[in-house]
C-alpha cells in the first residue's frame, strides 16, 4: 500500500474547451414598453377574472388588456389628452 497515488485537482477548468467567448457583445433585444402595476381587488374580482380568463382561453393580463383597449375605443376623446400617445 505504499504506492498509493495522491489525487491532484487539474490546474485548468475541465470546461475551458467547451465554453468559448467570441469576444462580441450581444445586441440588446428590443422589447415594447409595458406598464407593470399591482392591484388590490376584492376576492370576488379575483374569482371572476380567473373564470373569465379561463373561458376566453387567455391570461388575466391579456383579459384586462382587452377590456382597457375596448374602453379606449369607446372613449376616443380621452385618448387625445393622454401624454404618451402625443409623443
Amino acid at each position: 500500500m505504499a504506492n498509493k497515488k495522491k489525487f491532484e485537482a487539474p490546474q485548468t477548468s475541465p470546461y475551458g474547451s467547451l465554453i468559448q467567448s467570441t469576444g462580441e457583445t450581444p445586441e440588446p433585444v428590443a422589447r415594447p414598453d409595458f406598464y407593470r402595476f399591482n392591484a388590490k381587488m376584492p376576492i370576488e374580482c379575483k374569482d371572476y377574472l380567473q373564470e373569465m380568463a379561463w373561458r376566453n382561453r387567455t391570461t388575466i393580463t391579456d383579459y384586462l388588456t382587452r377590456l382597457v383597449m375596448a374602453d379606449m375605443k369607446q372613449h376616443p376623446d380621452w385618448r387625445d389628452t393622454l401624454d404618451i400617445l402625443n409623443r
